[in-house]
């Protein structure tokens, strides 16, 4: 019922000649070599962007651990109920 488009006559097929066919692989080739040098230029460009950003989120992280081991030390014995009976809701 159905065939498979294969012409036997390939004279309806249309092609490129060689000529210009090798010059546009050649084309797109060469865009995309130009594409990843920019790429990859514009990363390395981002690198010190990057390095101060990691290093920024070390120093939150430490900063952090330090803050949070200081409260522990400094507020061992509050719970919330000691925090509700000074500001006066301990008998609400």
């Amino acid at each position: 019922m159905f065939r498979s488009f294969r012409p036997q006559d390939r004279s309806c097929v249309r092609a490129l000649p060689r000529d210009i066919a090798q010059g546009i692989i050649v084309d797109v080739v060469t865009i995309l070599l130009r594409r990843v040098n920019e790429m990859s230029a514009d990363f390395i460009g981002l690198l010190p962007q990057l390095s101060i950003a990691v290093i920024v989120l070390i120093m939150t992280f430490i900063g952090a651990k330090f803050a949070r081991r200081l409260a522990d030390r400094l507020l061992a014995g509050v719970t919330p109920a000691n925090i509700l009976a000074v500001l006066g809701l301990g008998s609400v």
